[in-house]
């Protein structure tokens, strides 16, 4: 039997846990457009929390594959993105929102647009329904808090 306190050992823990459940979701949003974001489903949520880096916010995630697990190649560092394991060590359901790249390059004006606020909504709707009556949160870091920001407006 293994006890874990808190800390880093249980940091580390979490994050072997939440790893191999994690996987890429690919939403269409609109008839030429979808987005991608890593999903860690929790059973019996206590809550939802969409998750948005700073910077550009390009993860260039990479889905699962031959056995190997979904990964984030960008960012992995990121305090947002590095925290998604303790997230859902504490019972949350966690989507990590990736911008494409068209979208990352037109910098903070994308943040603030219509476009994003409904694909944000996208996220939120797709967490709705596979955790009903669990609340959802939207937590930014840096930029990302303008994509926070622009989701509950």
């Amino acid at each position: 039997m293994m006890l874990i306190r808190g800390g880093l050992g249980a940091a580390i823990f979490a994050a072997s846990l939440f790893a191999s459940a994690e996987h890429v979701v690919e939403v269409e949003t609109e008839a030429t457009r979808s987005i991608r974001f890593m999903y860690q489903p929790t059973e019996n949520a206590t809550a939802s929390v969409v998750l948005f880096p700073g910077s550009h916010g390009r993860l260039r995630l990479k889905a699962a594959k031959g056995g190997a697990p979904a990964r984030v190649r960008w960012g992995e560092k990121n305090v947002i993105v590095a925290s998604r394991a303790l997230f859902a060590a504490q019972g949350l359901a966690v989507a990590l929102f990736e911008q494409s790249s068209l979208d990352s390059a037109r910098g903070r004006r994308y943040r603030f647009s219509e476009t994003h606020a409904r694909e944000i909504g996208t996220v939120v709707q797709f967490l709705r329904e596979r955790h009903p009556g669990a609340p959802v949160w939207l937590v930014g870091h840096s930029r990302g808090t303008l994509s926070a920001a622009n989701g509950v407006l």
